[in-house]
């Protein structure tokens, strides 16, 4: 059956996704008013009160500036647009405050309007005054383009707004107070409330500082969904495609929905994001809802400095594509065309000999915890299958290195080659004679598939695989809980190899707002290294479920500056990765003047690559990217073949 690709499930996930972590799941606050159905609901701090660590306290001052740096711009600027000032002014404002938005279903009057539909945008103001000026911003802006082609409404329901009434709906906007909180409110269509809809925003507890919390929820969308279908029930493509979405799960009472917090305390940033009722949809799109046994986490080195862990299901993923009828065919070609040409069945002698569980971690273990270090590993629950597979793979792409070589010297030195070290087997891919660094190892154990960059990683992985010592298993943050996922970086480690970059993002922050002749420097924003890496916390995320429920908790460092200096980190550990794609890529396109080079398994087709991808994937996973590759290279052949 044909499974599309969701781009609105795909939106509000990454909406959820925003987050990074916590230590409890996201609960909603009880909906005082269950009339009112969230479609999406944010919150989110002005930036300043974001960062609320004393080594961000340079960069909340940079930002403070910033407003008055624009409106710099119109001094030093020749005849500088009036309009644009306002915009400037306007904007300046605005991103400076803290808001909230929805858009919701109103079971209770869906005839105010927009289908029974209505949404709300506010930006608080420190006072009544702040107010006023938003709005007469806001006026001054919808009027540049003349006068509101809408007439006022009748006596305004919210007190301080003006409301206009339109075709679909009345809309409205001004100052108003809540309670003891000022803020410039718009809204338009079925709102009778303009602070009920948000009581089912995710709570927070004491001393918690949010940055941006929300929900989004499915279920929404089927009172618009029954209108559509009075319009266009008799489009027969249309229907289709609802019952294939309606199939997954994805509309009606028991669609899903998502609860998400980030924020932080004195100690911590943490984030938590719940996925309600997605069991059915994960398990349709044929991704796994099993837990990673502890064999699995202690695979992974204790000392590993980046580590991505997940339970996996790679027939299940293959059976995604084998039942799309749009690459059915396609999928069933490849497997004859790998199968002439190796021997190999793609799913029986290989996805369906993979285990449960696959990692991707660098570590001290394996080397010296960059990226040399990385060592990627799959479970394995069939040994033998899976061995002879490896060794016919050998053996064809030595038949592909005789034939290239043919044609280049340096592809005639590769070999693939098989070794043991301390009485476990390996196989290499090196050069012979020449000094070329390439030593892409593997070996297979009883339980594992160890890959990686250099045969030390590989050593290192399986002796600490056979060693039975402890690995990730013992970490504290997993608190004994029965996890899915876990993710993990060395937060002190990285930002101290990203801080050199991490210091000169602060001097073009403190460059682009200072203005000496008005007195306006920042001085430092970012702090010395030994003062922003004292006692830097770690960063993990891990996933579990709670019934048909799906969590993801994490924790990371309170500092922004301390997480974006970790991340300038990691970086600059792939960066040589990247550089090394970018220059073969352009060395080929040198050499070939820019046209297909004739080796048959020289180049991919980008094309085919990218479509393959596209159908029913929600992301590049390593599954998805190896499919696409042994189908582009293997059309290619058969292309030059004719």
């Amino acid at each position: 059956m044909h499974r599309p690709s969701l781009p609105h499930l795909a939106g509000l996930a990454a909406v959820a996704a925003a987050g990074t972590a916590l230590s409890s799941p996201a609960q909603g606050a009880s909906n005082d008013n269950p009339q009112i159905r969230p479609l999406v609901m944010v919150e989110w701090s002005a930036p300043p009160t974001m960062l609320q660590d004393p080594r961000d306290a340079g960069l909340v001052r940079a930002l403070g500036m910033l407003p008055d740096r624009l409106r710099d711009l119109q001094a030093e600027t020749p005849d500088f647009p009036p309009e644009a000032t306002r915009v400037i002014d306007l904007a300046a404002r605005t991103l400076s405050t803290s808001g909230r938005f929805s858009i919701f279903y109103n079971d209770a009057n869906p005839e105010l309007g927009m289908f029974g539909y209505g949404m709300i945008l506010s930006f608080d103001a420190p006072d009544r005054a702040g107010a006023v000026r938003l709005d007469r911003g806001y006026r001054s802006l919808m009027e540049m383009g003349g006068p509101l082609p809408f007439e006022p409404g009748p006596q305004p329901r919210f007190e301080g707004l003006s409301e206009f009434a339109t075709p679909i709906g009345s809309f409205g906007f001004g100052p108003r107070a809540s309670g003891d909180r000022w803020a410039f409110t718009a809204f338009a269509g079925a709102v009778d409330d303009l602070d009920a809809p948000f009581a089912i925003l995710p709570d927070l507890e004491e001393g918690q500082h949010i940055r941006v919390r929300g929900v989004a929820d499915l279920r929404a969308i089927e009172p618009g969904l029954n209108t559509a279908k009075a319009f266009a029930g008799a489009d027969p493509e249309f229907m289709h495609t609802i019952r294939e979405i309606e199939e997954l799960g994805l509309l009606g009472p028991d669609a899903p929905s998502f609860h998400f917090v980030y924020g932080s305390d004195a100690e911590r940033s943490f984030s938590h994001i719940r996925s309600v009722n997605v069991r059915r949809f994960t398990e349709l799109m044929g991704n796994p809802t099993e837990t990673l046994g502890t064999s699995a986490l202690r695979a992974i080195p204790a000392d590993a400095t980046l580590a991505f862990v997940t339970a996996s299901n790679p027939s299940g993923f293959l059976a995604r594509f084998e039942n799309q009828d749009e690459v059915r065919e396609s999928i069933e070609e490849l497997y004859w065309e790998i199968r002439q040409a190796t021997g190999i069945h793609l799913r029986e002698d290989l996805f369906d000999t993979l285990g449960d569980s696959t990692a991707l971690f660098m570590s001290d273990t394996t080397g010296s915890g960059g990226l040399m270090s990385a060592v990627m590993i799959l479970a394995v629950d069939d040994h033998a299958t899976l061995r002879n597979t490896i060794n016919r793979a050998a053996a064809t792409l030595r038949e592909v290195i005789r034939e290239e070589g043919e044609y280049n010297e340096v592809v005639s030195r590769l070999r693939v080659a098989p070794w043991s070290h301390d009485n476990q087997s390996y196989m290499s891919l090196r050069f012979d004679g020449l000094p070329i660094p390439l030593d892409i190892s593997l070996a297979l154990t009883d339980d594992w598939l160890v890959l990686g960059l250099t045969p030390q990683g590989v050593v290192g992985a399986v002796e600490h695989i056979l060693s039975g010592d402890p690995g990730f298993d013992t970490k504290p943050f997993l608190d004994g809980r029965t996890v899915s996922a876990v993710n993990f970086v060395d937060t002190e480690r990285f930002a101290r190899s990203g801080y050199g970059g991490l210091s000169m993002v602060g001097s073009a922050v403190a460059a682009g707002v200072r203005n000496t002749e008005a007195g306006r420097d920042p001085g430092l924003v970012v702090p010395t290294a030994r003062e922003l890496l004292v006692s830097a916390r770690p960063s993990f995320q891990i996933g579990y479920w709670e019934g048909d429920d799906y969590i993801q908790l994490s924790e990371g460092d309170p500092s922004m500056l301390v997480q974006l200096s970790a991340g300038i980190g990691v970086l600059k550990e792939f960066a040589p990765v990247i550089a090394g794609g970018v220059a073969v890529f352009s060395a080929q396109q040198r050499s070939h003047g820019g046209m297909r080079p004739r080796g048959r398994w020289s180049m991919l087709d980008a094309d085919e690559l990218i479509n393959l991808i596209r159908y029913g994937s929600t992301g590049p996973d390593p599954y998805t990217v190896a499919l696409a590759v042994l189908k582009a290279s293997n059309e290619e052949a058969h292309r030059e073949d004719r």
